[in-house]
C-alpha cells in the first residue's frame, strides 16, 4: 500500500506542475522596420501560436538590439503581460499590440534579423527572430 500511496502522491505533484502542462509556443513570420542612420526606435511584430492544451501568459519581451523593448496596444500605451490561449494565434501587428524597440544600439537596415526572446508563464523563454522590412509611408 505504501507503494501505491507514493505513487499517486508523485502522480498528483507531476499533473499539477506547471513545468508539464501541455503549452507548446511556436513564433513565426517576425518583422521589424527598418531604420535610418539617425532613428533611434522602431517597431516589431511577431505571430505567437499556442499549439499546446493549456493557456500560456505572455510576461516579458526583449530584443537585446534595444535599450528598451516596451509591449504597446494601437494607442500607444504599455502593457505588461498577454494572455495566449490554448489553440490560438495571437498577432502583434501594427494596427494593434507591438513591440515598441527603443535607443537602438545600431540602424536596423532591411534584410537584417533582430533575434528577440519572449517569456512565458509556463513555456519559460522563446527565442524568436525579427526580418528588417520597409516601414510604409505615413500619407
Amino acid at each position: 500500500m505504501k507503494f501505491h500511496l507514493s505513487a499517486a502522491i508523485i502522480g498528483f505533484f507531476a499533473l499539477s506542475s506547471p513545468a508539464l502542462a501541455d503549452v507548446i509556443i511556436v513564433l513565426n513570420h517576425g518583422t521589424v522596420w527598418e531604420t535610418g542612420n539617425a532613428q533611434l526606435s522602431t517597431d516589431g511584430f511577431i505571430e505567437i501560436h499556442n499549439q499546446g492544451s493549456t493557456d500560456d501568459v505572455l510576461t516579458g519581451w526583449d530584443c537585446p538590439l534595444a535599450q528598451s523593448t516596451t509591449l504597446l496596444t494601437s494607442k500607444g500605451e504599455p502593457v505588461t503581460s498577454l494572455p495566449i490561449p490554448a489553440g490560438k494565434t495571437v498577432t502583434l501587428s501594427p494596427t494593434a499590440l507591438h513591440l515598441h524597440l527603443q535607443t537602438l544600439s545600431y540602424p536596423v537596415p532591411f534584410g537584417s534579423v533582430i533575434p528577440c526572446s519572449f517569456t512565458f508563464q509556463i513555456a519559460g523563454s522563446v527565442g524568436g527572430y525579427l526580418n528588417a522590412e520597409p516601414a510604409p509611408h505615413s500619407p
